[in-house]
C-alpha cells in the first residue's frame, strides 16, 4: 500500500538557504562597490589638491616694469619654469645699478635664487670664470650657451646663460635646488619687452 511522507524541519525547501546567502553577497558588494567608490572620490582628489597647490606653478609674468626695462643697458630675460614651490619676487627687482638689473626668487620656505643680467662683457675671460666651478656642465642652446655647476666648497649652486648681448648669472644656497635645476631655469628664458 501506499504511505504518504511526512514533511519534517530536516527536509526544509533547499532554495531558502542559497537565497539568504546570494541576498548577503550582493549587499556586500553593493557596499565594497560604494567604499571602492569613495576610496578613489578620495584619492583623485586629494592628489589633484596636492597637485593644484604643491606641484603646480602659476604662470610666471613678466617682472621687469617699463622703466626698469629702459633703463636697462641690455634685453633682460625671465624664467618662465621654476624650480616648485618658487615664484619671482616682484618687489626684489632693482633698476639697473652699474649696469646690473638683479631679482629674487622667493621658495616655499623662505629659500631664495638669486639672479643677475648685464651686458655681455668683452673684455671679461668668462670661460676662466667657468673654470671656477666644480662638477661643470655646458650646454649650448639656441641664442647662446648655459654652464651651470657649484662653487664656494660646493655649497652654492651657480649657472650661467650667454646670450649676444646679455649675461644672466643665477646662484643659490638652497639644499633643494641643484645646478641642474638652475640651468634647466636657465634654459626656460624668454625676452621681456
Amino acid at each position: 500500500m501506499f504511505t504518504r511522507r511526512r514533511k519534517t524541519d530536516d527536509a526544509a525547501p533547499a532554495t531558502a538557504p542559497s537565497h539568504n546567502v546570494t541576498v548577503r553577497r550582493r549587499r556586500l558588494s553593493k557596499r565594497l562597490a560604494v567604499i571602492s567608490f569613495v576610496t578613489c572620490f578620495v584619492l583623485v582628489g586629494g592628489g589633484l589638491t596636492y597637485w593644484w597647490f604643491l606641484v603646480r606653478q602659476p604662470a610666471v609674468v613678466n617682472p621687469f616694469s617699463a622703466s626698469v626695462l629702459a633703463a636697462a643697458q641690455t634685453p633682460l630675460y625671465y624664467p618662465t619654469q621654476l624650480p616648485n614651490g618658487y615664484r619671482i619676487d616682484t618687489k626684489s627687482v632693482t633698476a639697473p645699478q652699474a649696469g646690473v638689473t638683479v631679482l629674487t626668487l622667493a621658495g616655499p620656505k623662505n629659500q631664495q635664487i638669486y639672479m643677475s643680467e648685464e651686458a655681455r662683457p668683452t673684455k671679461y675671460d668668462i670661460g676662466g670664470f667657468y673654470t671656477k666651478f666644480t662638477d661643470l656642465k655646458e650646454v649650448v642652446v639656441s641664442e647662446g650657451s648655459i654652464a651651470s655647476g657649484l662653487i664656494n666648497n660646493n655649497q652654492t649652486k651657480i649657472a650661467s646663460r650667454l646670450y649676444d648681448k646679455t649675461w644672466v648669472l643665477t646662484n643659490t644656497n638652497d639644499p633643494g635646488v641643484s645646478a641642474a635645476q638652475l640651468a634647466a631655469m636657465l634654459k626656460s628664458m624668454k625676452l621681456s619687452y
